[in-house]
């Protein structure tokens, strides 16, 4: 499954990116500048681990090219859901979950990926590197990033909806808490599958692979 990903990668953002464009002039025809930024940091987004590996000679010999895919791909997966969200999921009542699905499935996908990170710090800088170090180390970031994302939601939503996602009467911030149920949730069994599964599988393409290729 995975090496059908990584080989399947990279159509399937060229496809994302490409409907994210039609979408994103779409959308500036309409002056919908909320929708149309949020299509163009995806974009972003979505064409930047290559771009790492293309300029950046620190990431191009710490993560393999297995990885760099795998990663774009999680980048456009999480895009496009977003993307569908936007159309309409978001604020139909006959798919209130999907915003709480997204909450799960995207950063499951997410942390993950992080996990990488967390084992290159350790090479680095400790010479060596840890399972329990790494999921421990992995899940204190996923709930950092968890929290941060929901601030950046704040913050976009009072510049362009006037904080109507923390209430404006005082409400219980329902929302914000589900959708952080729904990040924790995601960051445990990302903790659980990197324990039990993907440890190898980022050792190979992180730590092992510059040292495979490089002689280091």
């Amino acid at each position: 499954m995975i090496e059908f990903i990584e080989q399947q990668s990279r159509h399937f953002a060229n496809l994302v990116i490409g409907i994210l464009i039609a979408a994103a002039l779409i959308f500036l025809l309409f002056g919908d500048y909320l929708r149309l930024s949020g299509f163009l940091l995806t974009i972003v987004l979505i064409i930047l681990p290559n771009y790492l590996a293309a300029n950046w000679l620190i990431f191009k010999n710490n993560f393999s090219p297995r990885f760099i895919a795998l990663t774009q791909f999680v980048a456009a997966c999480a895009g496009y859901l977003n993307f569908l969200g936007s159309l309409d999921f978001y604020r139909n009542p006959a798919t209130w979950w999907y915003d709480l699905v997204l909450h799960f499935v995207n950063p499951l996908m997410i942390f993950i990926i992080t996990a990488g990170f967390v084992v290159i710090y350790q090479d680095r800088f400790f010479h060596k590197t840890s399972l329990f170090y790494t999921v421990g180390v992995n899940f204190v970031l996923a709930v950092f990033l968890s929290f941060s994302w929901e601030f950046y939601e704040f913050l976009i939503d009072l510049i362009f909806s006037h904080s109507t996602m923390f209430g404006q009467h005082g409400e219980v911030y329902f929302d914000t808490l589900t959708d952080l149920a729904a990040d924790l949730a995601a960051a445990v069994l990302a903790t659980w599958l990197i324990y039990t599964r993907f440890y190898g599988y980022i050792l190979n393409n992180t730590v092992n692979y510059r040292k495979k290729v490089l002689g280091q």
